[in-house]
């Protein structure tokens, strides 16, 4: 088992400005080499209950009777010594019941993943166009439209004319490999993608969530065998 992987990629996006720490946390953090400055408690934040809200927008954490919402944060928990995701069952299960995923299938599989792409984005292309190292290696990579420029864009019609094609695979395959592909107004599959990835917080590409985690950039095949496995 890989040890410490997914902590060391959720520690790298992590802005430590926690204002309570409790002394678990602090000495977890100093393993990782960060040194606590400061301690201190707001009033607000004392005996709140938070709920977890899945919008169209993003998860957001609330506390309804005191009025206290968190919106650009993931918090996290130490379980078994690893940094973990409070909400990953929540992310897992959002981002695998989306639909209409474009499904490359790894013949021994050994990992199951969601990716979001754009055909505009460079880091997608040299994703899709080593697609078979991926699915060799056992990850089955199921890939939704995330158009980074919106709905409106000239990536959300491209991408809509594939998803309308008989054969959205193909297509998506054509358009990374540089064919031309012509929009169309925007399809209802592209639309459903765009908004189930802002409701995870997507705001690049690629975005993969593997096992519920989601990582944003270029993950190479072994990364993500290495995030499956260290669960």
């Amino acid at each position: 088992m890989v040890r410490g992987v997914i902590s060391s990629f959720l520690l790298a996006s992590l802005n430590i400005s926690m204002p309570t720490i409790a002394s678990e946390a602090e000495n977890f953090l100093r393993a990782q080499d960060f040194r606590v400055i400061s301690r201190s408690q707001e009033k607000k934040l004392d005996n709140i209950s938070l709920e977890t809200i899945v919008t169209e927008q993003g998860i957001i954490y609330m506390d309804a009777a005191k009025g206290v919402f968190f919106t650009a944060t993931k918090p996290l928990e130490i379980k078994d010594g690893e940094l973990a995701l409070v909400s990953q069952e929540i992310y897992k299960k959002r981002v695998e019941s989306v639909p209409n995923k474009i499904v490359y299938k790894a013949i021994n599989e050994k990992a199951v993943v969601q990716m979001f792409t754009d055909v505009t984005c460079g880091w997608c292309a040299k994703v899709h166009n080593n697609i078979d190292d991926y699915m060799t290696q056992g990850i089955t990579l199921e890939v939704m439209y995330f158009p980074r420029e919106g709905l409106s864009s000239e990536s959300a019609k491209r991408m809509s004319a594939i998803a309308a094609s008989a054969d959205p695979k193909k297509w998506l395959d054509s358009a990374f490999k540089g064919d031309y592909i012509a929009g169309q107004p925007v399809h209802a599959v592209v639309k459903d993608h765009f908004i189930a990835g802002q409701s995870l917080g997507v705001g690049g590409t690629p975005s993969f969530f593997v096992n519920g985690y989601p990582f944003e950039g270029y993950l190479r095949p072994e990364q993500i065998l290495a995030i499956y496995t260290d669960q």
